[in-house]
């Protein structure tokens, strides 16, 4: 289930995962794993972010991965 999942998301062996299940919403705080993750990026780690649902927030927390952590780093 672990290969299919990260072949299905587009996700290396050698990647790290950190996924959130939840509402996109401001109480959820979605941009807060975006700014979590620049850190750990800038220091080389290789990194991928998956969020499962959706709200409100969400073309704001696309927006704001793609611009503050490159393309691709959201799922």
């Amino acid at each position: 289930a672990r290969e299919d999942a990260r072949r299905d998301w587009g996700i290396a062996d050698g990647e790290i995962v950190i996924g959130v299940v939840g509402r996109i919403e401001a109480q959820k705080n979605p941009l807060a794993l975006v700014e979590y993750a620049r850190p750990l990026i800038a220091a080389g780690h290789v990194i991928r972010l998956v969020w499962i649902g959706d709200g409100q927030m969400r073309t704001g927390m696309e927006e704001a991965a793609t611009r503050l952590l490159g393309p691709g780093r959201l799922v």
